[in-house]
């Protein structure tokens, strides 16, 4: 069986240098595709959230206020209850 052949010198110099810069470039790769799914996630759950807070403000300030003031009443009851 032959030998395998250490690297020395500048071979191994150069070995180092493009296995960094590939390494680098990687870690960048990497670090973009986190960030740019990270802000995909962000803007969903964003607009989600502005979307129900929306409908849920459209549902009660349509309601006629005897109505409203009768679900504040049986609300203020449940939490009396409890």
């Amino acid at each position: 069986m032959k030998k395998k052949k250490r690297l020395s010198g500048i071979e191994r110099r150069w070995f180092v240098n493009n296995v960094g810069v590939i390494m680098l470039l990687v870690a960048a790769c990497v670090l973009g595709v986190v960030f740019s799914m990270a802000a995909y996630y962000d803007t969903n759950l964003r607009s989600g959230l502005e979307n129900k807070a929306k409908t849920t403000t459209d549902f009660f300030s349509k309601l006629y206020q005897p109505e409203l003031q009768r679900i504040l009443s049986v609300l203020h009851q449940i939490r009396a209850d409890l």
